[in-house]
């Protein structure tokens, strides 16, 4: 279609700003231009803004918007970042991370039951799937598909720049998942997300239940297999910390509805924490919420 051409186009150009122009004034662009974005308003943030109410009901309305601007900062500092890192080797990936608790994954396959890692879009999340590439593990990317295709497909070019790393959309991703899981490698699943109420299951986040895909507690309760959180943090100009938990536990009672729900809920709790502790990084306007029966009105009417 003509106007994903010409999307494709604005983001081509704007790559070769970026790689043409000092990477301190294009940091500094980005922040601003995150900055004007909030300030111009529209609907996502007012979703944005909703969310950070339900979420931190104890901060104060200007601390909860000096909270939600500097996260557009971040989403801008990202596009740069994710622009940059495109001609990156796995070396130059390497040398801007700080990596913590990847023991705990080696452990993991060293027991031969593959693992999941759930994860946020917090942080330079894009970043830190590269970083996971990068350290050299074999790892299959569950991703949500793009409406424009070309920049799906080139967002998929880096994500997949390692060797042994994959990338499946997550509507036909089921059957995959698991064939990773068997044969002992990583599944990446970004879990923050709202799901179809069809394929997820209401757990609470920020002290309100919202609809979270069950994929992830369907597939590892079934083989067994490891969850374990990670998180990426923007600790510094060009320094990122990826960060990951030991394995999330979680209790089997044989009742499998039961259990897919309170598995998928630890996940979610750990996911929370790692939000809360720096939530300017988390990319807050998603509507997350639709239809919780926990609020007694609709977050997203205007």
């Amino acid at each position: 279609m003509l106007c994903d051409r010409l999307e494709y186009l604005a983001f081509s150009l704007l790559a070769l700003a970026v790689r043409a122009l000092p990477v301190s004034l294009m940091r500094g662009v980005a922040r601003s231009c995150g900055r004007l974005v909030f300030r111009l308003g529209g609907r996502r943030r007012g979703w944005a803004l909703e969310n950070a109410r339900i979420a931190m009901p104890a901060a104060t309305e200007v601390e909860r918007r000096s909270i939600v601007r500097e996260s557009y900062a971040n989403l801008g500092l990202n596009l740069v970042d994710m622009v940059r890192s495109e001609r990156w080797s796995d070396e130059e990936v390497r040398a801007r991370v700080e990596y913590q608790g990847f023991e705990h994954i080696e452990r993991a396959l060293a027991d031969g039951r593959g693992v999941f890692l759930v994860s946020a879009h917090l942080g330079n999340f894009e970043l830190g799937v590269r970083s996971l590439g990068a350290y050299g593990l074999p790892l299959l990317i569950i991703a949500r598909p793009l409406r424009n295709q070309l920049l799906y497909d080139r967002l998929a070019l880096a994500r997949t720049h390692s060797d042994g790393v994959d990338m499946i959309e997550r509507d036909r991703a089921a059957v995959p998942m698991l064939r990773a899981i068997k044969r002992n490698r990583c599944v990446g699943v970004l879990l923050d997300q709202y799901s179809r109420r069809t394929r997820g299951v209401f757990v609470p986040l920020f002290g309100a239940r919202c609809s979270t895909s069950a994929g992830v507690a369907t597939i590892a309760l079934r083989a067994e297999a490891p969850v374990l959180c990670l998180s990426v943090r923007r600790i510094g100009p060009d320094r990122h910390l990826v960060e990951v938990s030991p394995p999330i536990s979680v209790e089997r009672t044989g009742d499998r509805k039961a259990d897919i729900e309170s598995a998928t809920a630890a996940y979610l709790s750990a996911l929370e924490k790692r939000i809360l502790s720096c939530p300017e990084q988390w990319m807050w306007g998603h509507r997350r919420f639709r239809h919780s029966p926990d609020l007694d009105f609709e977050p997203y009417a205007s």
